[in-house]
């Protein structure tokens, strides 16, 4: 017996050996094992596999037949390996089965079950009764009694499978499959490999496995490497987005099946070499990467899928993402947590479809470039259906972004911002911006904030709105402002490239999100500190600087309110301009301000002689859209000095004083000032101006006051200026004081005075409306004057003055030009009274004078030649000259001792008047009884007399001489 078997397993390891005796028994061992079905072997070999000690009978031409001998499918070759344990009890009993080059099919009915048979069907009956019958047997417990319960593995190699899915209505081929199942204490374990499809796109799969007896379920691991995503579809229709990756994936995919085979739960882990992901039709262009790790399952058969983690890498990009999904009545509900991590701005386009959010998605891409998106995390909710996962919607939706480096043009054509950095918030209602840093020209920006709100309104419906504050050249921001489509700087006078300073401003921009924008729908709001601001010509055309002041600016208008200087003038100024029609005033200006003299000069307000020093103004100015102009003024005397010279009125500086003014721009160009109230000192004016334009500002043309009291004035005064410059005064009313006039007209000049000469003017009282009381000296007036005088600034002529002395008598005064030289005339019946009103004589009563002469000359070279002719006159004063005059007369001595003065008939004084002196000539004075005949000269600066004359006799004295004979008639001649 030894001889036999070992010469048996020489020849074994020589070759297999032919054993058809023996292919009914394994006919039988193997049908024991199935139900419904049988099968046929064509013919047996006996095998010696020393690897593992076993003896295998291979059978060729295997066939499953059905219930009625129909063959059901063909097997080319299968191996039996039979227990040798089993041997030595007597049995036949296989432990291990290989089919080789079977055709396998797998059929997923439209309910999700799987039926696996051999040949072309896997309904049940047949090749899949087979199947099932061998798979059966591994799953009952191993029974040593039984010739089936030694069967511990089944396996399939280079089978053809075909897998077809009822639900998708795809059909796949494994052309490649080695399968093998094993049975252990857990239950049946599954290793193997198949290849699925063709060529390039072929797909290996390393398969392992396990079916568990304790709760029925299998689990399933695939590991590929080096396929194309598209292949794995074929394993489940959710996998159908894989087809739009164009990269080669490694991975493993574990699957729970339950006891009906159908999936409970899946798990996948992928890693894609470089390649493109198609985002037809939202992306014209598919998407380049350079890597993508995916970990994934699903759950609740498959109603539940998890992306657990998901990271592509785009190059200098990477996104990160986790998801879970839940299928609920035919939908899937989403949410998704998402990071990108350096994002260039510019590639936002290429990753966001333009059909989503189109406005927003336009106006970013259009307007935000440049620069890095360092994260971007998302969350959000959305609702896919089942069928048409395209027709998706959100529900939630929100993120936030950190960039920096980017350029933003917030308002085209307006120049953009540049290096901006901040943080981006957004959800489904509202995208919101807040800028940490930007720059535009030389302006920083120290915060900003764009919110895009009604994401989720009507198309077009979203509107943008930009805040930012920003600080920089003051020239920068006006050029800005004055930028098209605002052009709000250049329309009120100010050339943006002629001003400096520095400024803080906090800008406010609102416009809906159009693709043509009209300047009317932009709302625009500025608030601006200007500081150590200055512009050419921007105030009347004049130059501010050293300005301090908030300028606020919307579509509306512009306000500016603070201090500056306008032509070196010290001022605290609110301005206000209108954009729109909406009122009749355009442009408006309140100013507080102190002018000097100088200023006002600088100003075209040049106010001397009659205003000098400091006045205090609030002035209101406003320009209407028919450009006329108009406004009032408050203004404050205390601090200057006022002058109504030659009028002999002045209020110093520090005296209280006010004034107000009320004006509008003349049809001329000029200025009108059709109210004037001032109160200043005793003075007391009601009245209006015209103010002339000129190539050297504002010049005063016309002065009325028709209510004006001063001192002992109170009248109208009409002030007419020449384009020379040149005033002509008319006057009228109740009283006037002239003495200064007078002064100027007759006095003698002091050295002080010499070079100041008269005021060039006119001065004019109406006969018709002549002044009641003309006060010419202390104690006398002039009753009912008019006349006229003028002045060419070094003498006055002509002059023309008529009246009534207080005492009834009547004046009359004349210069009149003749040539080069003036004719004087001066007629008053009351030669006492005028001479006391001039302050020249006050030891005069009574009397007529008549004054003629001629004035040659002008200024210290003028000389006044003349004579003064005066009858019925007398001397009051009693000095000793004047007692000693009456002594030589008899009748004079009773004159003095009664003290009513001496008494002449008539004087007859011929004089020559220079600046330093009067020159008297052979002055002939005779009273009744007495005569005086003198000559001399009276010196005006030391105020000395030096006469040299001769006296007399009385009549008396003349009567008695002249009856004497002899003397009488040497004496007289009789």
């Amino acid at each position: 017996m030894a001889l036999t078997v070992g010469a048996l397993f020489v020849q074994l390891n020589r070759g297999p050996i032919g054993l058809s005796f023996l292919t009914p028994v394994v006919e039988r061992t193997l049908n024991a094992t199935l139900d419904g079905v049988s099968i046929r072997l064509h013919d047996t070999v006996l095998a010696w596999e020393s690897s593992d000690r076993a003896l295998d009978i291979r059978a060729t031409g295997l066939q499953v037949l059905d219930g009625e001998g129909v063959v059901q499918a063909t097997i080319p070759e299968m191996t039996v390996t039979f227990s040798a344990r089993a041997l030595l009890r007597g049995l036949i009993a296989p432990t291990k089965l290989e089919l080789l080059g079977p055709r396998v099919k797998i059929v997923r009915t439209r309910d999700g079950q799987l039926n696996v048979g051999f040949g072309n069907t896997a309904n049940g009956a047949g090749g899949g009764a087979a199947a099932a019958g061998l798979v059966g047997e591994l799953l009952r417990p191993p029974n040593p009694d039984l010739a089936s319960g030694y069967l511990s593995e089944v396996s399939v190699s280079s089978a053809l499978i075909e897998f077809e899915d009822l639900i998708s209505g795809r059909t796949q081929f494994a052309p490649r499959a080695n399968i093998a199942l094993v049975r252990d204490e857990e239950g049946v374990r599954a290793d193997g490999s198949v290849v699925v499809g063709d060529g390039e796109e072929a797909l290996r799969l390393d398969l392992s496995g396990i079916y568990r007896v304790a709760t029925g379920t299998t689990d399933v691991g695939l590991v590929f490497s080096d396929v194309a995503p598209s292949g794995l579809a074929i394993f489940d229709t959710s996998l159908s987005p894989l087809e739009r990756l164009r990269t080669r994936v490694d991975g493993t995919l574990t699957v729970l099946l339950g006891p009906d085979l159908k999936p409970l739960s899946a798990t996948a882990d992928l890693r894609a070499t470089p390649g493109q992901i198609d985002a037809s039709p939202s992306l014209a262009d598919p998407i380049p990467f350079e890597s993508i790790v995916l970990r994934a399952n699903a759950g609740g058969s498959f109603d539940r899928v998890s992306l657990e983690s998901l990271e592509l890498d785009l190059g200098r990009t990477v996104v990160g993402l986790m998801a879970d999904a839940v299928r609920a009545e035919g939908d899937w509900r989403v949410a998704l947590d998402a990071e990108v991590r350096d994002l260039p701005v510019d590639d936002i386009a290429g990753y966001w479809p333009p059909e989503f959010e189109d406005s927003t998605r336009s106006w970013i891409t259009g307007n935000i470039q440049d620069g890095i998106i360092d994260t971007i995390t998302v969350s959000g909710r959305a609702n896919i259906p089942d069928g048409s996962p395209g027709d998706f919607s959100i529900d939630a939706l929100s993120g936030e972004m950190q960039f920096r480096g980017t350029t933003v043009h917030y308002l085209r054509p307006l120049e953009p911002i540049l290096e901006g950095a901040g943080r981006v918030e957004f959800d489904t209602e509202t995208l919101e911006i807040e800028v940490a840093q930007a720059r535009l020209r030389g302006i920083v920006a120290e915060s900003g904030r764009i919110v895009i709100e009604g994401l989720s309104g009507p198309p077009r419906g979203e509107t943008i709105k930009i805040e930012t504050t920003v600080a920089g050249p003051v020239r920068d921001a006006l050029e800005i402002l004055d930028s098209e489509p605002l052009g709000f700087i250049s329309d009120f006078g100010i050339d943006p490239t002629r001003t400096s300073g520095t400024q803080r401003t906090s800008a406010v921009f609102a416009f809906p999100l159009l693709d043509a924008i009209k300047v009317e729908e932009i709302a625009v709001a500025t608030n601006s500190r200007l500081t150590d601001f200055s512009a050419e010509g921007a105030a009347f055309g004049l130059p501010v600087s050293r300005g301090d002041l908030t300028l606020k600016v919307d579509r509306d208008g512009m306000e500016a309110v603070g201090t500056a200087e306008i032509d070196s003038v010290p001022l605290g100024l609110t301005w206000t301009e209108r954009f729109n029609e909406d009122g009749e005033v355009r442009t408006r200006y309140e100013v507080r301000t102190a002018l000097d003299s100088a200023a006002r000069t600088r100003l075209g307000f040049d106010t001397r002689p009659f205003v000098d020093g400091t006045i205090g103004v609030g002035l209101t100015y406003s320009v209407g859209w028919d450009d006329a102009s108009a406004g009032a003024a408050e203004i404050d005397l205390t601090e200057s000095a006022l002058s109504l010279e030659p009028f002999g009125w002045t209020k110093p500086s520090g005296t209280s004083g006010r004034a107000f003014v009320r004006f509008h721009e003349a049809a001329d160009g000029g200025l009108a000032i059709p109210e004037i109230q001032v109160s200043a000192a005793d003075l007391r004016a009601a009245g209006s101006a015209r103010f002339e334009a000129g190539e050297d500002g504002l010049a005063l043309r016309e002065l009325r006051l028709s209510d004006v009291r001063f001192g002992e004035n109170s009248g109208v005064v009409a002030v007419d200026v020449s384009s020379q410059g040149v005033p002509d005064v008319s006057l009228a009313g109740e009283s006037i004081d002239l003495r200064p006039i007078v002064e100027l007209l007759l006095a003698d000049d002091d050295e002080d005075d010499a070079d100041s000469g008269s005021p060039v003017m006119r001065i004019r009282v109406s006969e018709q409306s002549p002044i009641g009381s003309v006060r010419l000296g202390e104690e006398t007036r002039l009753l009912g004057a008019h006349g006229v005088l003028v002045s060419d600034g070094t003498s006055w002529s002509p002059v023309q003055v008529r009246g009534r002395l207080s005492n009834g008598g009547r004046i009359f005064v004349e210069v009149v030009p003749d040539g080069e030289v003036r004719q004087l005339r001066l007629e008053t019946d009351d030669a006492g009274g005028l001479l006391r009103a001039v302050d020249w004589v006050d030891t005069v009563r009574d009397g007529e004078l008549r004054v003629t002469g001629t004035f040659r000359g002008t200024g210290e070279n003028e000389v006044l030649t003349g004579r003064a002719e005066m009858q019925g006159f007398v001397l009051t004063e009693e000095p000793f000259a004047a007692k000693m005059l009456a002594l030589a007369s008899f009748s004079g001595i009773g004159d003095v001792l009664r003290g009513d003065g001496i008494t002449f008939d008539r004087a007859d004084v011929p004089f020559e008047l220079t600046e330093n002196e009067v020159r008297i000539i052979e002055a002939k004075a005779r009273g009744a009884e007495i005569g005086i005949v003198a000559s001399g000269r009276i010196d005006r600066n030391d105020d000395t007399i030096q006469l040299e004359g001769e006296i007399a006799p009385a009549k008396t004295l003349k009567s008695l001489l002249a009856n004497i004979p002899l003397i009488g008639q040497v004496l007289y001649g009789g």
